[in-house]
């Protein structure tokens, strides 16, 4: 019955929390405005997928595939399921991604120390809900993440196998559930979901290898094996039909991005790679903010499994081959020449798991572990304070009396220390009341924290972790507020204004409009953009999608860079129908140098261009020219 109520506080937790970045993002956000290029292309293949698939029946899906490869297979099909259910349009698929999240929260739940009440699991689980992964978990869609958190969830699932002690099968299905749904999203990068795949079998046969007695014989060795064949095998036939059709393009993908192309690749000396990988783009994303007190916690818990004289603090075996997991999920991305933090995100979450485990398990012992954990959320608390409150003199003194209250009560365990702690927790109330911010909600906290501590009925000795959780939980998830970077509402404005803003918002519908009353052809056109920001064609694709036109634009030339300050054309694709661009200022037919045009130097010919109309953005007009077919 617990763990039931665990369970269905975890989906009401991961509901407010989706529910919590949707709105922000409808406000500040990414749904603030149209979808930049990269974020957009699951949306356009999966709605050109939708819309065959309610024109011509579920076969479009085979004919769509063999037309464009699908990148991240499952990726775009789970997309183009929400779509078919509940209708094409973008907020869908990020209140869908609170699904990922509520398994991610579970499985990490799944990692903690049994031993445990539910009650602080769920208070951890609140924690571990503030790291920054979660965030992005529901405010970028991409494949990446979601083959992140589903890599996360077979690691946990994968440990259960092992360490666990009831419904073996169960979690050694889930675990291959997990991988299969994990390859599926992003297939292009199956080296490192094997990779993290084979340090699960590692975990597994060291701990069936540490209890092996050779007198039981050859035959538990064969069975050993055999299960992660089995495991191998589940995982990968299910995919392997879509590996042999769409190897060239899985192959040309990583060759390109990883050797060849030199926007992605990493050219910074190899130490500097791994601080990258490590850290991330900390200083705008933050995501890498906590890595350095996380990696210290995980480097500290090994120390205590290994010096014998601290091994009555080792936090189990469990908890090691999480750590196993965790550095090798770590060196899986260190060592790739890729430019792209978006794929270290499995580590980001592991790596929080295991530091947040590992502070539960000291929470849970004596002295000792109260000892440390106390040092380390006091610190960790003053940290975010400091950042996110100008008056760090003041967030000091109620922080200290708040904790100094409820150690009060741990220790002396008295009704006169329960009503100084009380009393100190109001005091500082009315202080947080009058200069509201942070510290009214941290009070409001401080105050309700002995109520729940009553209800749950928790011992009188789990009050201080539980009072130092709850705090803890409340300042990661005011961080939550996003940083600057990720709020395009005040970025648009910054870069360009007002003016900016409006254009960023209804610049693509109105691209779109001017050329779909000029369109007549069948098919989508091909378009060529350049020499604007927020507006390419992808977005020009989505626009159609939304308004029920299977568009599907492929031609992409010249840059679409945010803030693209480019005004002279590139290299136009010859089979362009519309060019988007500065406007010439010349009204009526020009015609075009044959130069401009990607093709064959003795088949270049020039060709007519006419505008079809101009739109005012923020650096200047912008025209929309149809080409003529015919090279005059």
């Amino acid at each position: 019955m617990r763990k039931f109520f665990v369970f269905i506080a975890l989906v009401v937790v991961s509901l407010f929390f989706t529910s919590h970045v949707v709105s922000w993002s409808k406000e500040l956000g990414k749904l603030a405005v149209p979808p930049d290029y990269d974020d957009s292309v699951t949306l356009v293949e999966a709605g050109v997928r939708t819309l065959a698939v309610q024109q011509d029946g579920a076969g479009a899906i085979f004919n769509e595939s063999a037309k464009r490869h699908p990148r991240s297979f499952f990726h775009i099909y789970w997309t183009t399921f929400l779509y078919s259910v509940f209708g094409i349009h973008e907020s869908v698929v990020f209140y869908a991604s609170g699904i990922f999240l509520f398994g991610v929260l579970l499985a990490f739940v799944l990692l903690l120390p049994k031993e445990i009440s539910l009650v602080l699991k769920l208070a951890w689980a609140l924690v571990f809900l503030g790291i920054p992964v979660c965030f992005h978990i529901i405010h970028d869609y991409r494949s990446e993440i979601a083959m992140a958190a589903f890599l996360f969830i077979g690691c946990a699932c994968a440990l259960e196998w092992v360490w666990g002690i009831e419904r073996k099968g169960i979690w050694f299905g889930l675990t291959a559930g997990s991988f299969i749904l994990a390859l599926g999203m992003k297939p292009v990068m199956f080296p490192y979901q094997l990779g993290m795949l084979g340090l699960c079998s590692m975990v597994y046969l060291t701990k069936q290898l540490a209890e092996y007695q050779s007198s039981q014989g050859i035959r538990p060795i064969r069975k050993w094996f055999f299960r992660l064949l089995l495991l191998w095998a589940i995982v990968l036939v299910p995919l392997i039909p879509h590996f042999l059709i769409h190897w060239d393009s899985i192959r040309d993908y990583i060759v390109g991005n990883s050797f060849e192309t030199t926007f992605w690749n990493f050219t910074e000396e190899h130490g500097s790679q791994y601080l990258f990988h490590w850290l991330g783009y900390s200083g705008v994303w933050y995501v890498g903010a906590l890595n350095g007190i996380f990696a210290f916690l995980l480097l500290a818990g090994l120390v205590c499994s290994i010096i014998p004289c601290l091994k009555k603090f080792s936090p189990g075996g469990k908890w090691i081959s999480l750590a196993f997991i965790t550095i090798g999920s770590y060196a899986g991305i260190s060592i790739s020449p890729m430019h792209q933090p978006f794929w270290g995100l499995t580590f980001n979450l592991l790596l929080s798991a295991s530091a947040i485990c590992l502070l539960a398990f000291l929470f849970n012992t004596q002295k000792f572990g109260l000892f440390i954990s106390t040092l380390f959320v006091a610190a960790l608390g003053m940290m975010w304070l400091f950042i996110l409150v100008n008056q760090i003199l003041i967030c000091l003194i109620c922080f200290c009396l708040l904790l100094g209250g409820w150690l009060v009560i741990a220790q002396k365990q008295s009704r006169y220390a329960v009503v100084m702690a009380v009393l100190l927790s109001a005091l500082v109330f009315i202080y947080a009341y009058s200069v509201k911010g942070v510290m009214f909600q941290f009070a409001v906290l401080a105050l309700l924290l002995p109520l729940f501590a009553a209800v749950f009925r928790l011992p009188r000795n789990q009050w201080v972790p539980f009072a130092c959780t709850g705090m803890f939980a409340l300042i990661v998830w005011t961080v939550i507020k996003p940083a600057p970077y990720h709020n395009y509402v005040e970025r648009t404005i910054k870069e360009a204004g007002e003016e900016g803003l409006e254009w960023r918002r209804n610049g693509p519908r109105l691209v779109y409009e001017s050329i779909q009353n000029d369109w007549n052809g069948s098919g989508s056109p091909s378009i060529w953009c350049s020499a604007f920001g927020w507006v390419d064609a992808k977005t020009i694709s989505w626009e159609a999608i939304k308004k029920g036109h299977s568009w599907y634009v492929e031609t992409l030339a010249g840059s679409y860079a945010e803030n693209s300050k480019t005004i002279v054309p590139g290299i136009i694709p010859e089979n362009a129908d519309y060019l988007v661009m500065p406007s010439l200022g010349i009204t009526g037919e020009i015609k075009m140098p044959s130069t401009c045009f990607d093709m064959n130097p003795a088949a270049r010919s020039n060709y007519r261009l006419q505008l079809l109309s101009e739109i005012k953005a923020p650096q200047g007009f912008i025209g929309i020219y149809k080409k003529n077919r015919t090279p005059l």
